[in-house]
This record gives structure tokens, C-alpha cells and sequence, in this order.
């Protein structure tokens, strides 16, 4: 919580002159507006963003539950989405369960012959300032995770501005100063040795200040010896792919801004040749939307592309409430960073490009911003299945009689949960397929037109008929962004046409993620976690079975309340039955609010609220061995894994 700011008159009043007399200078970069006002800034008092010690941890641990959805079943608790004040439209990003620190290497590994700039790479934006404390904190701070944090939440691009002050090279925005760079560099190093088909830009900017002697400094004491052994050389040129790399065995691109002296060595990409990069200079958050928009359709010229996705506060947005010049309340109560990334790719994808570079201020789920979850969605990484449901009758885009023939109508019809309901979008392929047969898809028949109809179609290449844009809670066919998909009724059964676009809630859909389940396989006899007879009466105990991927197997962890709910039924719950004790029974019951449900992940065992002493033990290595409560000692009939 920020404190409240307080200034006389006369400090305001001298406040806007300064304020008015930079604007319209126009700057280099988004630095150079501040140093003259930072005495008008109090310090706020933050607490700072520090994840825990240990961040070897996976998507969900990080990702809250989402906002503006109810805690419950996993059907509609898939999705994360941030406040609804905010531009664009925000929309719902799928939870992930891939882990962002190996999202590359994990999701790229059977097509590693991607370029890196036709993916969506989130990054932040004066990633090092961190650690600006005090009178001007308000307006120089951008991030609140160290980049050591900002690394294990996936974010892959990060601008360093470096200056060296009383002989140490700092991190700094202006003349804010915040921590060393040796200590970026030494996180930078530690995440790309651990993890080396993670591929990391750095980009140093900033640094045309520096004399002769301290830009060898820099090579010398810091970029080489922290980072030259996994610097990739700069011939492999713009179109690297993931393939390139690690066969090379490298993982840091290092984008040097410093003019000529990015010819200090070939690790030094330079970044008049290698990047476009577009700061917009404005507190609007229509005017940058409208900016990129126009901008991120432009002629690249083969180059990585950095999408400024930042506000600047503007003179009356320094001096006056609400902002005060805080860079942080003016970011996270104007912006969605997963909508933005939507959009932009969106209009990307109009020239035949892709969003690349997704840059950011205050990242990360502290901020209920979701960069990395709309990149992840947008790189169609994991495949989330969605259900599109009418903002005007809360009736679900059904195909009818779940028909799969080319031609069968879609229809809005009461909310069911079946596969005729479900929809996954191809980022890719702008494609719209239906969970009933991933070969089918929404086609609007080239009829574009009002009245024109929605059906069901074997999917094709290269077809705008079959090519669906979401315009924040909107659908256009690519053939006519005029005309959208129109619920055309508001009771089940109602067919689905095309309209002319005018904002209606008919016209208007909500997307409810489906949530994956997994199975919890015990690591002493590879059995998974099981309920008897795959009973659902209150009191069925679970057991270790032969793995068979049946429902019975099959378990949600509702974040927001801490349950393990069963896919036999979401309503019911993992139970202790309040016996913390040894040989305690473990059973599934109706979910309550109560802390015998409530349980923990703690490495790879399961604790239960109550006493976390105690954890979820198998009990036995045959299939059909009752699972219980232990004291916890780290058993392997007491380690679990997850498998999706």
C-alpha cells in the first residue's frame, strides 16, 4: 500500500512549472524526464516483491486465483485475469501449468528450428530498479522483483541502463540510483549456467556517457567474465533460432546500445542492427494502445522488436492525485499486460508478423499482471480448451447436437460442460477448433454479411473465412473486422450468425478456461493416487492403484482454497478427517471450509493443514495399499509427482 503524498502549495506550484516545461521536449528515453522532478515525489514505503528463498517452483505456485472468479471448480477457475479498469479490455489468460523457468526448453524442444523473433518473449523494462529507495522511488522504480525473481517467473529480456558512480558500475534510471550491477550479472549468470537452453537478452543501453576506458571496464570486470562464456556471437544474425544456440551451446544475447562500442567484441550484438524499439512517451493509455497498434505492423526490416508496452506519467499525472507520479499505481491501474499482448499480436499477425517482445513495468502475478501467461497462450505452448460464453444471456457457443459434419450450425444453449462447448484457439493459425474434433473449426462460409452463418468446417490453411481475431471480449472474422460473431438471441437454441460490430453484449463473450488435471504418481511404486471404486459417497478412502488415467486418478488443486478436488466430482475434496496422527485415514468427503481439506505442497510431498508434520504417505507398494498420514520423513512412499 503506497502512503499517502502530501505537498504546500508552493512545492505544486513549482512542481507544474518544472513539470510544464518539459513537456513536448521530447527524450532520449524514458529516464531523462525525471531528474528534474524527483523532489516531488515522497518515498511510499513499499514492502518490496521477495518470492521465497527457494525458487525452484512451478506456474501455480505463483499464480493467484483469479480476481473475478469464485473460488470452485476447476471448469471456472482456469483463467487468470486483471482489474477491470484497465486497457485493453482485460480478458482471461489460461492458468499454465509449464514451469517458467524451462518454458524454452520445455516447449521448444520439438521445434527448435523457431526463430526467437517470430515468438513472444515477455521482458521488462528498466529491469534493474529494484532497488530505488527513497524520495524517488515513486517515479524511477519500474519493478519490484529482483531480476533474479523476474528470470524464475519467466521473463526472458531485460534492459540494464549501467553508469559507474564512485567507482562501482550501478544500475540507475537517470539519476536514480539503485542497486550494483554486479549483482544483476551475478543472478544473470546464475540462471543461464543452471539453465542453458533458457535463452536471455540482455540488453545494456544508456551507456554513451562512459569514457573509453570505462566501457572496457565493463567488458572486463562484469559482461565477460559473468556472462562471455554463454554469449552467443552476433553472426549468427536476427533469424537464430533455438536450434543455433544450443548447438552451441549459448543462451545469452547481449544487445549492446553503446554505439561503436558494441565492436569492443563479437559477443556484442549491435542494437541499431539487431532490434526496433519504439518508446511511445505518454501517460495515455489510449494513445500508446493506438501507438502500437500502427507500430508493431511496420516493416521490421528482419530485426527482434520491442513492444514498449510502459506509460510515462505526463506533468498533471506527477503533480496531482491520484498518481503523484507513481509509476507503479499509473501502470496497474491503466494497463493489462495479457490483454496488450493479445492485441498486439492480434495486429501483429495483419502483416504477417507476430508480436516478439513483450516489455513491462511491475511484472508478475504480485501485480495480478499476466505477460508471461498471454505469451506462453499466445506461443500455443499449452493448449488451454476455453468455453465462449454470451456476455448477454450467460448461454454457452454450442455446436448443435454436437454434430462434427461440415455445415453443423453453432448455437448459444445452456452451459453444460461438454466437449460441443469447448474451444481452443490456435494463435498460430487464427483457428477456432472444437474439442469434439480438433479438425474442425469455426467458419463463417465466407458469408460476410449480417445474417451470415456460423457453422462447423474441416479446418484449412490460408482460409479468412476460417480465421477468427479476438478484439478484447469480441470475435471478427478476418475476412470483415466489421462484422462480428452475434449470439443472435438470448435462449438456448439460438443460432449464431454475423453483425455488423456495434458493442453489444450479444456480441460480446466471456472465455471460461478449463483447468488441467493431473495424477499424483508415488515415487516408491510409480501407483497413483486413487479413490476406491471410484466412489463418490462421503468417507471412500484413497488408495495407490495401477496408473490408468481414469477420473478416479484424476485431481485439481484449487488454488484459491488450498483443496485437492476430485475429477469424479469437483464438490469433492481430499480429506484428513482431522486425524493428524499417524495412520490418520485419508478420504474424499464434500468440500468444506475447513483445514483438514486444506492442503499443502511442500517439495514433493503433500501436507495437511492441520499439521504439517505430517504428510500424505502411500503405505504400501501393491496396488490397492490404503494411503494414510506419516510423520514426515522423507520416504519416497511419501514423494509424489505430478503428471499432467
Amino acid at each position: 500500500m503506497k502512503s499517502s503524498k502530501v505537498f504546500s502549495s508552493r512545492i505544486v506550484a513549482a512542481a507544474f512549472i518544472c513539470a510544464v516545461s518539459l513537456i513536448g521536449a521530447g527524450c532520449k528515453d524514458s529516464s531523462s524526464n525525471y531528474d528534474s522532478l524527483l523532489f516531488l515525489v515522497q518515498s511510499n514505503g513499499k514492502s518490496g516483491g521477495n518470492l521465497p528463498a527457494d525458487i525452484n517452483y512451478k506456474a501455480e505456485y505463483l499464480t493467484p486465483a483469479p480476481l473475478d472468479q469464485p473460488s470452485g471448480i476447476p471448469f471456472e477457475g482456469g483463467g487468470t485475469k486483471g482489474k477491470n479498469s484497465r486497457s485493453p479490455i482485460p480478458v482471461y489468460a489460461p492458468k499454465l501449468q509449464i514451469d517458467p523457468q524451462s518454458w524454452m526448453s520445455s516447449g521448444y524442444q520439438s521445434r527448435s528450428n523457431t526463430q526467437l523473433r517470430n515468438i513472444c518473449i515477455p521482458g521488462t523494462h528498466d529491469s534493474g530498479t529494484y532497488g530505488i529507495q527513497g524520495i524517488d522511488e515513486n517515479i524511477s522504480q519500474t519493478q519490484e522483483y529482483t531480476v533474479g525473481e523476474q528470470l524464475a517467473l519467466g521473463y526472458r529480456y531485460f534492459d540494464l541502463r549501467i553508469k559507474k558512480i564512485s567507482g562501482q558500475f550501478k544500475i540507475h534510471h537517470g539519476s536514480s540510483v539503485s542497486v550494483s550491477a554486479q549483482e544483476v550479472f551475478q543472478h544473470i549468470s546464475s540462471f543461464v549456467n543452471n539453465r542453458k537452453k533458457e535463452i536471455v537478452f540482455v540488453h545494456i543501453q544508456n551507456v554513451d556517457s562512459m569514457s573509453d576506458a570505462e566501457h572496457y571496464e565493463l567488458k572486463d570486470q562484469l559482461v565477460l567474465p559473468y556472462l562471455g562464456s554463454r554469449m552467443a556471437p552476433r553472426s549468427l544474425g536476427n533469424s537464430v533460432n533455438f536450434s543455433q544456440l544450443w548447438d552451441l551451446d549459448k543462451n545469452v544475447i547481449l544487445i549492446w546500445g553503446g554505439g561503436n562500442y558494441a565492436d569492443l567484441s563479437e559477443r556484442y550484438w549491435n542494437q541499431g542492427q539487431t532490434m526496433k524499439s519504439d518508446w511511445q512517451n505518454t501517460g495515455s493509455e489510449g494513445d500508446l494502445i493506438k501507438a502500437l497498434r500502427a507500430r508493431i505492423k511496420d516493416n521490421r526490416e528482419g530485426k527482434f522488436y520491442v513492444a514498449q508496452m510502459i506509460l510515462t506519467p505526463n506533468a498533471s499525472q506527477i503533480i496531482f492525485p491520484p498518481y503523484w507520479g507513481s509509476i507503479q499505481d499509473l501502470t496497474n491501474d491503466k494497463l493489462d499486460h495479457a490483454s496488450f499482448v493479445y492485441d498486439l499480436d492480434r495486429e501483429a499477425k495483419k502483416s504477417g508478423q507476430r508480436i516478439n517482445i513483450a516489455m513491462v513495468d511491475f511484472a508478475g502475478p504480485q501485480f495480478s499482471q499476466y505477460a508471461f501467461e498471454a505469451c506462453m497462450d499466445v506461443n500455443d505452448l499449452e493448449p488451454r480448451y476455453f468455453t465462449l460464453k454470451s456476455k448477454q444471456s450467460n448461454l454457452c457457443l454450442d455446436v448443435s447436437s454436437s454434430g462434427t459434419d461440415n455445415g453443423t450450425r453453432v448455437q448459444v444453449w445452456n452451459c453444460n460442460n461438454t466437449n460441443a462447448q469447448k474451444w481452443f484457439y490456435e494463435h498460430s493459425t487464427s483457428h477456432l477448433r472444437s474439442k469434439l474434433n480438433n479438425d474442425k473449426c469455426l467458419d463463417n462460409g465466407a458469408e460476410n454479411w449480417n445474417g451470415g452463418k456460423i457453422v462447423l468446417w474441416d479446418c484449412r490453411d490460408n482460409i479468412d473465412n476460417m480465421r477468427f481475431d479476438f478484439y478484447d471480449d469480441s470475435m471478427r472474422v478476418r475476412q470483415n473486422e466489421s462484422i462480428a460473431v452475434d449470439a443472435n438471441g438470448s435462449t438456448s437454441g439460438s443460432l449464431v450468425s454475423q453483425w455488423t460490430w456495434h458493442g453489444g453484449n450479444n456480441q460480446r463473450w466471456e472465455k471460461n478456461y478449463e483447468t488441467p488435471y493431473f495424477a499424483l504418481v508415488n515415487q516408491a511404486s510409480n501407483l497413483c493416487l486413487d479413490v476406491n471404486k471410484s466412489s463418490t459417497d462421503n468417507g471412500a478412502r484413497i488408495q495407490v492403484y495401477n496408473c490408468n488415467g481414469t477420473d478416479a486418478q484424476k485431481w485439481y488443486y484449487d488454488a484459491s482454497n488450498s483443496f485437492l478436488r476430485s475429477k469424479l466430482n469437483p464438490y469433492k475434496c481430499m480429506d484428513n478427517g482431522g486425524e493428524a496422527r499417524n495412520g490418520g485415514k485419508i478420504a474424499l468427503w464434500d468440500c468444506k471450509d475447513m483445514n483438514n481439506m486444506r492442503f499443502d505442497f511442500v517439495g514433493d510431498s503433500i501436507r495437511n493443514r492441520i499439521n504439517s508434520l505430517y504428510a500424505v504417505d502411500a503405505n504400501g507398494t501393491s496396488s490397492g495399499s490404503l494411503v494414510s498420514q506419516w510423520e514426515f520423513k522423507n520416504t519416497s512412499n511419501q514423494l509424489w509427482k505430478k503428471s499432467y
